[in-house]
């Protein structure tokens, strides 16, 4: 299983700290800390996956992500939301953005590396499965692994 992945968070430690554990598990992993350099990041690499920060000073994490899924090369991208809001306001605003998932920092290891496998289960993908079960209006732990 390898995946290609994209970490957008503007916290620079978080950012090496994921690519190292990803590069550790077998992805390729890059890494942006800030949203503009992120988004630029995103449409140049492609990504299977996309972990974006959700709070993040002059453009939140919810707003690349509408700005990911208003692109074409942005439909099939697997977008998982990194956030310390687990409210059901927040999670809803995530979903609406088109988010795939969410996971709450400090992010669980084993639960993101399930999503990752479930992810790699359904490559090559258009538009993924998760993304078709988040838009159905279901609560996000619904699609919990």
């Amino acid at each position: 299983m390898s995946l290609r992945i994209a970490v957008v968070d503007d916290n620079a430690d978080l950012v090496e700290s994921m690519l190292d554990v990803l590069h550790h598990l077998g992805h390729q992993a890059v890494g942006a800390t800030n949203p503009s350099a992120g988004l630029q990041l995103l449409e140049d690499h492609l990504p299977d996956v996309a972990l974006i920060d959700v709070s993040m000073p002059g453009m939140s994490g919810v707003d690349v992500a509408k700005h990911v899924r208003g692109r074409t090369w942005g439909q099939g991208m697997v977008l998982i939301a990194l956030t310390g809001w687990g409210r059901a306001e927040d999670r809803d605003a995530c979903r609406d953005a088109g988010f795939d998932h969410l996971a709450l920092k400090p992010v669980d290891l084993d639960y993101l590396q399930v999503m990752l496998e479930r992810v790699d289960a359904c490559s090559p993908h258009s538009v993924p499965v998760a993304t078709q079960a988040a838009r159905t209006g279901l609560p996000f732990d619904a699609a919990r692994p």
